[in-house]
């Protein structure tokens, strides 16, 4: 019997076309409602003050949530990447006594390179297959951690806007409803709605990311040590 997991479900689910027209029509009957019943919902002034209230604690929870999450997934892959580097530089010592060869450890870019240079000049065995898959593990973690990072950018910036235009709309709804300016209100209001929206959008995308499979290589080239 094939076992359930969360973390599987929740990967295939937003990855489905279905989720994504969901979210579209939700959004849709959220901005509908919102444009024609606008007198009536926002003539309430608590209405348009626990809108952008709860905007803001959402996100500042969602805020909170993720960065714990991120930080967890650059941590692993750092730790994955800590052990390429022992294993391909105790490998390239065992070559270098053959061969002359070197490797700077300096950082995983610089390593990549020498180690791609190393499998390129080097004869066939003595472990160069195991050097080339795991250049290739180690610049595969490094292009993950840099999406990965984009993406915290990403949303940090849409979040910073959107918490900052319903901070500012605490205040400004008053004065729209003062002045019963009700369809100015309801516009600001789903102008923050669709920030939220995209927000939530890239949040989804930070921890579909941050619950991506780990890459898994099985090395099956024999080193020789003599």
């Amino acid at each position: 019997m094939q076992k359930f997991s969360i973390k599987d479900g929740f990967y295939n689910l937003v990855n489905t076309k279905f989720f994504s027209r969901a979210m579209h029509v939700f959004f849709a009957i959220v901005a509908g409602t919102l444009l024609y019943f606008y007198k009536t919902i926002f003539s309430d002034p608590s209405v348009s003050f626990y809108t952008f209230s709860t905007i803001v604690q959402g996100f500042l929870a969602l805020i909170g949530f993720l960065g714990t999450v991120v930080i967890f997934k650059l941590q692993v892959i750092e730790n994955t990447t800590s052990q390429l580097l022992n294993f391909e530089g105790n490998l390239i010592r065992i070559m270098r006594d053959y061969r002359g060869m070197t490797a700077n450890t300096y950082g995983p870019d610089e390593f990549i390179t020498q180690t791609r240079e190393i499998v390129r000049t080097a004869p066939d065995g003595y472990g160069v297959e195991a050097l080339r898959i795991g250049a290739d593990t180690l610049e595969q973690k490094q292009k993950e951690k840099s999406d990965l990072r984009s993406l915290v950018v990403d949303f940090s910036l849409l979040s910073f806007i959107n918490i900052f235009i319903a901070l500012i709309g605490i205040p400004f709804s008053r004065f729209y409803v003062a002045h019963e300016a009700y369809l100015s209100l309801a516009i600001y209001v789903l102008i923050n709605l669709i920030l939220s929206f995209v927000s939530v959008i890239f949040a989804f995308r930070l921890i579909k990311s941050s619950l991506g499979y780990t890459f898994k290589i099985t090395v099956t080239d024999t080193v020789r040590t003599g």
